[in-house]
């Protein structure tokens, strides 16, 4: 088990702290369990302290989904994950749809489509954050990003045309 500084800052502390609890041998043996697929658990874990466990879990495994019940619940712990873990983190954005099933955000879908590249190819964030309505909603294929997909870059002369296919309700989910 690695001790905790008493010269760090309070920040430094809170980010070894993971690596503290990593070593215990009840997290080892409960890391063991899962790891081999059978049943654990982590008993009365809630808030803040669900992103001190995600952080910690993230000692032991390259990239983790965290998945909560709600938009808020999704938040809180994308909000509290800075606190005990120094990678990156990202989230799985939940699209606002409107009576007609269009997407009413262009922001919420560009953030889902941009995590979906980095996945894509291999560079996505240590832990992504997602909520139970964020999984469900469709996601475009590899191939359609990759077909809807342009690289721009400064200088670079383009036509509004070349860029826009079918008007503006080309976009689609899936």
């Amino acid at each position: 088990m690695s001790a905790v500084s008493p010269h760090a800052t309070a920040a430094e502390r809170l980010w070894q702290l993971p690596n503290t609890i990593a070593g215990t041998p009840e997290f080892q043996n409960t890391w063991s369990r899962l790891k081999a697929l059978e049943p654990a658990s982590f008993d009365e874990v809630w808030g803040s302290s669900c992103a001190l466990l995600a952080a910690t879990l993230a000692t032991q495994a390259a990239s983790l989904l965290l998945i909560t019940s709600d938009l808020k619940a999704q938040d809180d712990l994308y909000d509290d994950l800075p606190t005990f873990f120094t990678g990156e983190v990202d989230r799985l954005a939940t699209l606002s749809i409107n009576i007609n099933h269009s997407v009413m955000v262009d922001q919420e879908y560009g953030d889902r489509i941009r995590l979906l590249k980095r996945l894509a190819a291999g560079a996505g964030p240590g832990i992504i954050v997602a909520n139970v309505q964020a999984l469900l909603q469709p996601v475009p294929s590899q191939e359609s990003i990759a077909r809807h997909s342009r690289t721009l870059s400064v200088g670079m002369a383009t036509r509004e045309s070349e860029l826009v296919e079918g008007g503006e309700n080309s976009t689609t989910l899936c």
